[in-house]
């Protein structure tokens, strides 16, 4: 199955390359930044944030998201590639502020 599917995108890849189709792998990388971004965000905030907690990093989330998702639909002059490290950015900080906002009520384990 992994054969077949490298073998189909190789050969996808190679036909949008013949057929000069920028624009859809602009419009891919601009999908790709709206919903990694905010992904690679939390996962980050989990790695290098020791505060963060379940309530803020939703929260980062949410407005990593909203962030991207409004620049996307007013036609903000960003590239592409820059809308995953927007969201990324933004999932990160507001994660790690709304962390503090709302502290966990969990006791800690020894």
């Amino acid at each position: 199955m992994v054969v077949l599917l490298g073998t189909v995108g190789i050969i996808l890849a190679c036909v949008m390359e013949k057929s000069d189709m920028r624009h859809v792998f602009e419009d891919f990388n601009k999908v790709i930044g709206l919903v990694m971004g905010a992904l690679g965000g939390l996962f980050a905030l989990g790695i290098f944030n020791k505060r963060a907690n379940g309530s803020g990093a939703f929260l980062g989330a949410v407005i990593g998201f909203g962030v991207v998702t409004t620049l996307y639909f007013i036609k903000a002059p960003v590239s592409g590639l820059l809308y995953g490290f927007i969201g990324f950015s933004v999932c990160f900080i507001a994660g790690s502020i709304a962390s503090l906002l709302f502290p966990n009520d969990k006791p800690k384990r020894p």
